[in-house]
């Protein structure tokens, strides 16, 4: 979506970006009508965390005090119900650009998977409905379809830690 955003913007800097613009980016890119609807769902519950705080406070510099005030407990509720919903949703039927909706898909299950685990280290009960090691398996899979190993290692190690912190 940005990089169709940025191509948009560099010939036609004028164009708005509205529910037209969304409705070419659903047929041009996504080749799925409300394709862009569900993008904003998930950067709407992307903003209610940060993954930055979580690596900090798993490393140790972040206090559990400032933790709970970055991410408070009904951010993380908010983010396990809706991206729990939005997952089900995604689901539901392959897109015609399916790699999309798969993306999409971990990046929910991503995003609820943080949410359980931050609530678990700041004694928040939530139930657990995401795997770690499963999704870890399939993000790592998709990781790779597209780029290096570079840093995955890094990723995969920080949701295992938070995963024993859990266990």
């Amino acid at each position: 979506y940005g990089m169709v955003l940025g191509a948009e913007k560099s010939w036609s800097v004028h164009t708005e970006i509205n529910d037209d613009y969304d409705r070419c980016v659903d047929f041009l890119l996504y080749k799925k009508e409300g394709a862009t609807e569900f993008l904003k769902r998930l950067s709407g519950y992307h903003d209610l965390l940060n993954f930055n705080s979580m690596a900090e406070y798993y490393y140790g510099v972040l206090q559990e005090e400032r933790l709970r005030e970055i991410m408070p407990e009904e951010n993380l509720r908010k983010v396990m119900k809706g991206c729990g919903q939005l997952a089900k949703e995604l689901s539901e039927k392959p897109w015609e650009r399916d790699e999309y909706r798969e993306e999409m898909l971990l990046a929910a299950q991503g995003l609820e998977l943080m949410a359980e685990l931050i609530a678990n280290a700041l004694d928040i009960p939530a139930e657990r409905h995401i795997d770690t090691e499963k999704w870890l398996s399939g993000y790592a899979a998709k990781w790779h379809e597209k780029n290096k190993e570079s840093e995955l290692c890094e990723i995969e190690k920080l949701f295992r830690g938070m995963d024993k912190i859990y266990n």
